[in-house]
């Protein structure tokens, strides 16, 4: 990903009165390459940003909805989900390193707040954990081979040395 488009995930903060401001953002495929960690693609998701700037800090809620395709857990096929999240973020504005958990603590040379790990966070959080279609719309063939090979295992297991065996109960 480009520098450059990075650059649409930064807010200007000290130009910005007190009070509360919008922000929108849409984050695409371009978005998710930036991270390393992404195996989701075909994604659209908006982005719609609350920043409350109060004198020494900012609360900022989104609003996160949208979707992706991610290969199916099961058949290996496209699975594509929806999320919907909201999130908060706090920004302290002091030189003071702070420990707290959730809160952001920048200096007061600094001024602009990058959101893009935020966001990418938020999704991430939010992605099921297990990515699998309905069974009747998963591919079939893949389901068959799945299914064959399971009763060859079946079949291998007769084998299993008998102190192994209890592990069979365990299904």
């Amino acid at each position: 990903m480009e520098k450059r488009s990075l650059d649409l995930f930064k807010i200007k903060f000290t130009g910005l009165k007190l009070g509360l401001h919008e922000f929108d953002f849409e984050l695409g495929d371009t978005f998710f390459r930036k991270f390393d960690y992404s195996d989701i693609y075909n994604t659209q998701f908006t982005v719609l940003l609350d920043l409350d700037k109060r004198e020494s800090m900012m609360v900022l809620e989104y609003n996160i909805s949208g979707k992706a395709t991610y290969p199916c857990d099961r058949c290996g096929d496209d699975y594509t989900f929806e999320i919907e999240a909201d999130d908060q973020l706090i920004v302290k504005l002091s030189g003071d390193d702070a420990d707290d958990v959730g809160v952001i603590t920048l200096g007061q040379e600094e001024f602009v707040l990058d959101v893009s790990q935020a966001f990418y966070e938020t999704i991430v959080v939010n992605l099921p954990l297990r990515r699998v279609h309905d069974r009747k719309d998963c591919n079939q063939e893949v389901l068959k081979k799945l299914e064959e090979l399971e009763r060859e295992s079946d079949e291998n297991n007769d084998n299993i040395d008998p102190r192994w065996s209890q592990l069979n109960n365990l299904k």
